[in-house]
């Protein structure tokens, strides 16, 4: 199951610290579709001009947590105006290697922050 995984994501898949909510999110985003396989709901509290506190709540496999748990940890402290440099790549260069058949979940996971990369641009 994590055999193609970094150091890096196995430590961050069994502490699981930034799963959950925040109180007052001032951005959510999500993707997939509740109950029905993968889904993710992004919550982040933004004070100036930094994401102050980013959790997340997910229905997934193992390589979901550890992804969102990557992306959690680049978000949380970042600048926002530079949440755009995040991008599925260094997602993937975090997690390592995913099987086969979860390949795809390092670009769903990331479809979240493009998601509030559009919603800010509105």
């Amino acid at each position: 199951m994590t055999s193609g995984f970094t150091s890096l994501a196995i430590k961050l898949l069994r502490d699981r610290s930034h799963m959950g909510s925040v109180l007052n999110p001032t951005h959510i985003s999500s993707v997939g579709i509740e109950g029905g396989g993968d889904y993710v709901v992004l919550e982040i509290r933004v004070t100036q001009n930094q994401a102050t506190e980013v959790r997340y709540r997910c229905n997934g496999c193992p390589t979901t947590v550890a992804t969102c748990e990557i992306l959690a940890t680049l978000l949380e402290k970042s600048d926002w105006d530079k949440i755009h440099l995040i991008d599925e790549s260094t997602i993937r260069h975090l997690l390592g290697t995913p099987s086969e058949s979860k390949n795809y979940v390092p670009g769903f996971v990331a479809r979240i922050l493009t998601k509030l990369i559009d919603q800010e641009c509105k």
